[in-house]
This record gives structure tokens, sequence and C-alpha cells, in this order.
């Protein structure tokens, strides 16, 4: 994977493959956590193509359903995958779970479509082709005040926000 320069900001982090990692392989803490592209071509082309067939693929399942609804809560979703730039940068998502009993590995199971806002995005990179990461980092005390500080390094090096996380 080609090096960010936001690399140093997770080099603590535990890193598990998406599709491989069961809940029993995650923390039952508090923590951060966050998802990113596993990318091993780095062709622009390639990987712009790539993100548009994502980016048609999640617009063309939606609009079958024919939901009013569903079509406009994921329609904000979808505009989230085109900010994803992955020759700039693979990480896609910060978060944190540290309210009453939330864990990370809970909140990993959530991922998997249980209750997660990005649920529908990571779903359609998957879907078609995209390998991600979930890395996280146990975090006891403060969790949402560390969380912000990983978004404000983030931001510090980027100037904006992961793809899919909304400000």
């Amino acid at each position: 994977m080609k090096p960010c320069i936001c690399d140093d900001v997770f080099k603590d982090f535990k890193w598990l493959n998406l599709k491989e990692a069961q809940n029993k392989d995650i923390c039952p803490t508090k923590g951060v956590y966050a998802l990113r592209l596993q990318i091993d071509n780095s062709d622009p082309f390639f990987l712009e193509n790539k993100l548009k067939h994502t980016i048609e693929f999640a617009e063309n399942t939606i609009k079958k359903s024919e939901w009013k609804e569903l079509i406009s809560y994921y329609s904000s979703r979808i505009q989230r995958l085109k900010q994803i730039e992955p020759l700039i940068c693979p990480i896609i998502y910060i978060g944190a779970v540290g309210k009453g009993k939330g864990t990370l590995r809970g909140r990993f199971i959530d991922l998997a479509g249980h209750r997660h806002t990005v649920f529908y995005p990571i779903f359609c990179l998957l879907s078609t082709g995209w390998e991600i990461e979930f890395g996280y980092k146990n975090i006891e005390n403060d969790v949402f005040k560390i969380e912000n500080q990983f978004k404000e390094q983030y931001e510090n090096k980027h100037g904006k926000y992961p793809a899919l996380v909304k400000k």
C-alpha cells in the first residue's frame, strides 16, 4: 500500500481485513476505530473507474427499490462515496464508541448492517471489489475527545475529514 501523510496518526491501530474479521477478533472495549481501503493498484485510471463503478452500483441498486424514503436516506451516503480519493489517502472513516455498554466489537457488528451510518457505502465498496480494513485502538477514557483529536490530526494533514465522515 502506498504511504500516506497521515500514516503516523494510525500507527498504533490494530488492522484487520474487514471481510475476514469476525466479531470475536475485535476487543470488547471502548475505543477509536477507522476504515481504510487496501489499495494494491495505484493506477489512477483504474482507481477512478473502479470508484465510478462503485457509485453507479450504489445509485442503481437503491433506485431499483423505488422507495422514496430509502432513496432519500441513502443518497447522502452515496454522495460521500464521491469524496473518496484513493490515490491521496486510504482512510475513509474515523469513529469511536464509548457510551454506556458500547464496545469496539459491538460497533464492528453494527457496521455489518445492524446500525451504522456508513453501512451502505461500505457494502457498495465491498460489492464492487474493494478491500477494506477495520483498524482500532483501545481507549478507556475520554474516547470521544480522543476521536476528535484523531479527526483533527487527519484534517490538519489533509485539509478535510475522511470521505465517509460527515462534519
